[in-house]
Parts: structure tokens; C-alpha cells; sequence
């Protein structure tokens, strides 16, 4: 089995990907599973395409062959067992790897981008892929989309303004970048990995299971864009939010750690401005720790109470235009203090009564007497 591979081709596989790697890493099977899938991409997209004749193997055939020819390498690997069972156990644990990835809208926030899977053709989605170990969220994120799209995000990204949402512990997250010019040149670093990376409508994508306004608008079917569907509530949110001429983004400046309000008729302002989370009820995860929106006293303003009319329920009367005594009737007109806050402002609400309550000790403990 090991002829099928010519030897000066494993060889360089084995110095570019296995030779001098940290004892951490080579003592851990995961980790080393992930060098090793890193050599096997590297010759499917550039031994393979370069030279037909070679064959293209699977997965554990290709560890079989390089364990066969390197077991130095492989030393850290369970005795006994066999390179499909560790590739088995390798894959699942890849399915419960946390996903980062980014949302990128154009500078008017009409556009979003997404990007082809080479192996699903028929499958679009936003930029992301898998964290490996040790990695941060937003390295994570950067990495991701610049193997995709060759977008550094890095300017752009705002380490509290994402999207995420958890599966049996698995995070999903989507970091918001906004602004990008539609002029960006893009192009995937890897091979055989992203056919596509297309600018998208956000008005012409389905928001729910077999909405038909991408097949109405743009001929493409609804399932073509599963993968995006969970996530179009919080989009349209934060689309809405950005679009929003009274609820501004809060922006923190640099010469001041104090939020200020955006001048509305400021329209030079990005995600990396919002420091808000956006948390939509069943859907993302809040970050309590970050959740402690401050105000200075000059942005009482915006933070005015809008008071309400008197209300009353309407009389009833009978047939004969009398008044019919109703003991559901509201007597007296209730008035009501609304404050109205920005949608995003993450200031949570007590009832007045809550807010007053006490306990009476002295009637607690009569109870018990």
C-alpha cells in the first residue's frame, strides 16, 4: 500500500507537517490528528491536482500509509487500535468543535456576504469554520474568513459585537462586520475548499423554512441557504438597529471610556462601533459580565420618559341607553410612566411594586407562633 504514494512525495508531506512538532502537540491525539489532516488536505489539493496518476485516498488510508512509513511520528496513537476507529473518534470530536466565523455587510447594510462550499455547490452560507484547540474566538474568526474570502477583518472586528448561538455546548458564532466596500476584491487561500464568494441581498434571502422570496427574487431555491436561516432574525435585527435613525449606535470613543450617542446625521460609523450583544429571546447567549450599560448625566436626553394619556375601559349600557353597572369597570383613569429605551441598551425592567416590596418580619413570625 505504501508504493502508492511515491516516497519523495510522503516524505515532503511528513517535513512540511509532522517533523519537529512541539511535545504538546505530538502528545496529544487530537491535536495531532489535526497536523495530520492538514498534510492530507495539502496533498489532495496540490500532489493530486498536480499529478492525476496519484491516487486520492481517504482519510484513514492515508494515516495507515503514513504510520506505516513514519511510527516515530505516530508514537502518541492507542496501540492496537485502528486508523479508522482514531479517524471515527477524530471526527467526532470535530463535530463538537466550537464554529466562528463573520457577517459581512456592505456600507449601506443592504448586502450581506456569502461564500460556496466547494463540496456543497449547492449550499450557501456565511465565512466560518472550526476553532482549533487553544485558539481564541476572534483569532479564530480572522483565520477563518481570510482562508475563505483573503479579507483581513482585523481592523474591522469588534470582539463584543456577534451573534451566537449554543447547541448541546456547542458555540455558533458570527462576529458583525459592516462597512465593507462592495469593490473588495476576494479570493480564497485555500484550494478546493470555497468556489464562491458572492455579495447577496439581505432583502432577497428566505428568513425562515421554505420562505420562497429567494426563489421569487433571484431563482434560487430556499433549502440553498439552510445554513443561514437560524441566523437571519438577529441579521434583520441588527440591520434594523444600524438602519435605526433615532436608535444611533452607542459608540465608544477612544479619548473617553464614558458611551456616547452618535450624531444621527453621522453616518460614518461601522460594527466596530456597537458594544451591545445582540440577544434576541431563544435565539443568543448574553455575556452578563458585559451587560453594565453606563450613561453620563448629558445623556439624560435621550433617556427622557414619554408619558402616557389616562385610560378607562369604554361604559357599557343596555338596549335602552342606560348605564349597565359592570364590576369589572375600570373607576378611576390609571396613568402610567413608560421610559422607552433603544431597542439594544440591554437595561432590564422591575415592576414598581417589585421594586417596593418589603418583608414584614413581624407578621412572618406571627405566622409561626
Amino acid at each position: 500500500m505504501s508504493e502508492q504514494i511515491p516516497r519523495e512525495i510522503t516524505d515532503d508531506l511528513c517535513t512540511r507537517f509532522l517533523n519537529n512538532l512541539s511535545d504538546n502537540i505530538a502528545e496529544d491525539e487530537i491535536q495531532l490528528m489535526f497536523q495530520i489532516e492538514l498534510a492530507y488536505w495539502y496533498y489532495l489539493d496540490f500532489c493530486v491536482e498536480d499529478n492525476p496518476a496519484l491516487p486520492k485516498l481517504n482519510m484513514p488510508t492515508f494515516v495507515e500509509i503514513l504510520n506505516r512509513l513514519y511510527p516515530r511520528v505516530f508514537a502518541s496513537l492507542p496501540n492496537g487500535k485502528s486508523m479508522t476507529k482514531i479517524c471515527t473518534t477524530f471526527n467526532q470530536y470535530k463535530l463538537s468543535c466550537h464554529t466562528v466565523g463573520a457577517i459581512l455587510l456592505n456600507k449601506d447594510y443592504t448586502k450581506c456576504l456569502l461564500v460556496q462550499n466547494y463540496n456543497l455547490p449547492s449550499t450557501w452560507e456565511f465565512p466560518k469554520g472550526k476553532q482549533l484547540p487553544g485558539e481564541e474566538f476572534t483569532g479564530c474568526a480572522i483565520r477563518e474568513v481570510q482562508e475563505e474570502t483573503g479579507f483581513d477583518i482585523t481592523p474591522h472586528l469588534d470582539p463584543s459585537a456577534y451573534i451566537e448561538h449554543i447547541i448541546f455546548d456547542r458555540y455558533n458564532r458570527h462576529y458583525m462586520i459592516a462597512g465593507i466596500s462592495e469593490a473588495t476584491a476576494f479570493q480564497p487561500q485555500t484550494r478546493n475548499e470555497i468556489r464562491s464568494v458572492t455579495w447577496f441581498y439581505i432583502d432577497d434571502l428566505p428568513r425562515y423554512r421554505n420562505d420562497q422570496r429567494s426563489k421569487r427574487n433571484i431563482n434560487l431555491s430556499p433549502h440553498l441557504f439552510f445554513k443561514i436561516v437560524p441566523l437571519m432574525k438577529e441579521l434583520l435585527e441588527w440591520v434594523d438597529y444600524l438602519n435605526n435613525s433615532i436608535n444611533r449606535p452607542i459608540v465608544v470613543h477612544s479619548n473617553s471610556l464614558t458611551p456616547k450617542h452618535s450624531n444621527p446625521t453621522d453616518t460614518q460609523h461601522s460594527c466596530s462601533d456597537i458594544k451591545h450583544h445582540i440577544t434576541p429571546p431563544f435565539y443568543s447567549q448574553i455575556d452578563k459580565q458585559k451587560i453594565q450599560p453606563r450613561f453620563s448625566p448629558s445623556q439624560s436626553a435621550f433617556l427622557e420618559p414619554l408619558e402616557t394619556t389616562s385610560f378607562s375601559l369604554p361604559e357599557r349600557r343596555f338596549a335602552n341607553g342606560r348605564p349597565k353597572p359592570d364590576p369589572n369597570s375600570v373607576k378611576s383613569p390609571v396613568s402610567t410612566t413608560i421610559t422607552e429605551y433603544s431597542l439594544f441598551s440591554q437595561i432590564s425592567f422591575s415592576s414598581i411594586l417589585l421594586t417596593n416590596f418589603s418583608f414584614d418580619r413581624n407578621i412572618l413570625a406571627a405566622c409561626f407562633d
